[in-house]
């Protein structure tokens, strides 16, 4: 039995475009991989979570499967590394902006596996597994524990490896992970083939008309979810929503602006904020040198919706003055701010 999916007229072409339908929770089953602590429950436990069957997403996967993985012995398809992960005893999924783009019927620039295993010991037994086949992998720890499948000749960048991480959660140990926004929480199941919304709300973001929507898991302590990732790391995820609003998504509710425009104020004289800021920034400006106009259009257009009548009341200034006066002097181009540590060309 599935659950047709409900939206308004506009909304409701889009579903049909996307052929995507709500599956009843009760009627899935789960067996959880052998050994690893932190998934003995399916990633859509939660009351919040979702499960979604979208005929879109099937179609794309099913063509990449059938694709040549690069670096890996000819006639070796996406379709053979997943099962040979899979014979390890992990569970594979699709994870983030893959998901969301697809459903959109955007083209995804990246496509990156995750992994329901026991952490190292899980990789260990996929480095085996690609030894015995005599497949290049490579392991590295970088935002988690992840692996890499293929390899390129020097000075060749025109393929693309497979890279996988485990799921992780804000303890640091294995265990299924929430992403930044709703609409960046999707994952899809390659064993069963379906979507996975862990907040709820996330497809509902992604179909939205005329673009999507941005939507934090929580905007208090009180509402956090045990597996959200803000409090964790609230300076980059605070880029991410200008980043993702210099790209045309619009914020769900105003109370989620406002809580990001208050989260702002509140980092304007802190370092960390600066720096980390400064570095995503400049990771951006690398491929998009006009993304800086943008990201400052997106800061003043939430800074103006969020405060409007302090601004009519001259309470406030208004979100070019606040810019102008407050963030710009992080760019001071008569200062000479050197490429960062943690990488990214600041604007000089």
């Amino acid at each position: 039995f599935r659950m047709p999916f409900c939206l308004g007229d506009a909304g409701s072409r889009a579903v049909d475009d996307a052929g995507i339908y709500q599956v009843t929770k009760a009627t899935l089953t789960y067996n959880p991989p052998a050994g690893a602590a932190g998934f003995e429950q399916p990633p859509w436990h939660s009351k919040h979570a979702k499960v979604w069957s979208c005929r879109r997403v099937d179609e794309v996967v099913n063509g990449i499967r059938r694709q040549q993985v690069d670096g890996l012995p000819p006639g070796t398809t996406h379709h053979d590394l997943v099962e040979a992960i899979q014979s390890t005893g992990a569970k594979v999924y699709l994870f983030g902006g893959f998901v969301r783009d697809t459903i959109r019927a955007r083209t995804a620039n990246d496509i990156d596996l995750s992994f329901a295993t026991d952490g190292q010991a899980g990789i260990q037994r996929m480095v085996d597994m690609a030894a015995k086949r005599g497949w290049n992998a490579t392991v590295g720890m970088s935002d988690g524990l992840y692996i890499k499948f293929g390899f390129f000749a020097d000075g060749d960048d025109t393929g693309q490896q497979v890279e996988g991480r485990v799921f992780c959660g804000l303890s640091g140990q294995p265990g299924w992970q929430m992403g930044d926004f709703a609409c960046n929480s999707l994952l899809y199941c390659m064993e069963t083939n379906h979507v996975v919304d862990s907040t709820g709300h996330g497809v509902h973001d992604v179909l939205a008309i005329p673009t999507m929507k941005l939507r934090i898991p929580y905007t208090s302590k009180k509402d956090m979810w045990d597996h959200v990732m803000w409090p964790a790391n609230p300076w980059g995820l605070l880029y991410r929503w200008y980043r993702f609003r210099a790209r045309g998504l619009e914020p769900s509710t105003p109370e989620q602006r406002k809580y990001i425009l208050e989260s702002t104020l509140k980092g304007e004289q802190d370092m960390s904020f600066r720096t980390t800021f400064k570095a995503c920034l400049g990771w951006d400006l690398e491929d998009r040198p006009n993304f800086f106009d943008k990201v400052r259009q997106a800061m003043t257009d939430d800074y103006n919706a969020t405060f409007k009548l302090q601004i009519l009341l001259r309470l406030r200034p208004n979100g070019q003055e606040w810019f102008n006066s407050q963030i710009n002097h992080w760019f001071n181009p008569a200062k000479a701010i050197r490429r960062s540590t943690i990488g990214g060309t600041m604007l000089q």
